[in-house]
């Protein structure tokens, strides 16, 4: 399990395999190689070095050992509660092909 920390360092979702996860146990997106899509098959953004990435190439969460290029990050804050386990799993949807890549910005 990895933790995604937003921009106050707080921890607000996890990976579980190639699925993103809200702390309730909530699956709201997965990755196809490096994009990430929501389960209605529309892209999101991109999962790069650690950071998750909107479609104009900020920064929207991080993990821990994010890397390369970035806003600096804050000092990660830790949870007291334990995430959920997952609730169910949707069926992946058939995706269409990805936007181009955005030139990676070091704002949030």
């Amino acid at each position: 399990m990895i933790y995604l920390y937003d921009s106050t360092g707080a921890p607000v979702a996890y990976f579980n395999d190639d699925v993103i996860y809200t702390f309730n146990g909530y699956p709201v997106a997965f990755l196809s190689n490096e994009y990430v899509y929501s389960f209605a098959g529309k892209q999101l953004g991109v999962f790069e070095l650690g950071w998750l990435r909107d479609l104009w190439g900020s920064c929207v969460l991080f993990t821990e050992n994010a890397t390369g290029i970035g806003p600096i990050k804050p000092i990660r804050r830790f949870s007291t509660n334990m995430p959920n386990p997952p609730l169910f799993f949707p069926l992946k949807p058939v995706l269409p092909l990805p936007y181009l890549k955005a030139i990676k910005q070091m704002t949030w």
